[in-house]
């Protein structure tokens, strides 16, 4: 499904492109314009708002100010960004995913919700919840990079009333642990 989304994506910005669209200065292959709305000109440099590596999937979200957060307690903080998916009304649906980094464990944090969730059409700020997992007050100074932005497509679900599912599977009705006793 992804490989469609993804074909879908490039052929309108290929046309786009073509057509002398607004869009001109992305390349076809690789990027997925957005807009975004800097809230602190210190915080962020657009210029190098990307994956830091060409291979890298995450784009780096940044704490607004500097936070301390006591053992096992909880704190939103704003990324100094907003940011708009679905800034071209783009025939498919997207969501930004908010994950942790890896380097967040090196303060004894973890995001609060574990991962968050961002609809495409959202343009507020995006926040960012912080939970102290250690047991000790944990300070983080602004800007720390502390989770990052994955955009990912999105199917839309239309439930199916059913009596029984039309194929069955290995797995069943097995649930948690079910496939470490075979």
């Amino acid at each position: 499904m992804f490989n469609w989304l993804r074909s879908k994506f490039r052929t309108w910005l290929r046309e786009e492109y073509e057509s002398g669209g607004a869009y001109t200065e992305f390349s076809v292959e690789d990027n997925f314009p957005v807009e975004v709305i800097v809230l602190d000109d210190e915080l962020y440099d657009l210029d190098k708002f990307a994956p830091k590596l060409a291979g890298d999937a995450g784009i780096d979200l940044k704490l607004s100010k500097s936070i301390s957060i006591l053992p096992f307690q909880e704190v939103m903080v704003g990324s100094g960004l907003k940011i708009h998916l679905n800034s071209f009304d783009l025939s498919g649906k997207v969501a930004g995913i908010v994950i942790p980094r890896s380097s967040a464990r090196k303060y004894g944090v973890m995001l609060g919700n574990t991962v968050g969730l961002i609809d495409m059409e959202y343009q507020g700020e995006w926040m960012i919840s912080v939970r102290n997992v250690s047991n000790v007050q944990v300070n983080i100074p602004r800007g720390t990079e502390i989770c990052q932005l994955v955009v990912v497509p999105v199917l839309t679900v239309i439930p199916k009333t059913v009596s029984k599912f039309s194929r069955s599977t290995d797995r069943g009705e097995g649930g948690f642990g079910s496939t470490d006793s075979k």
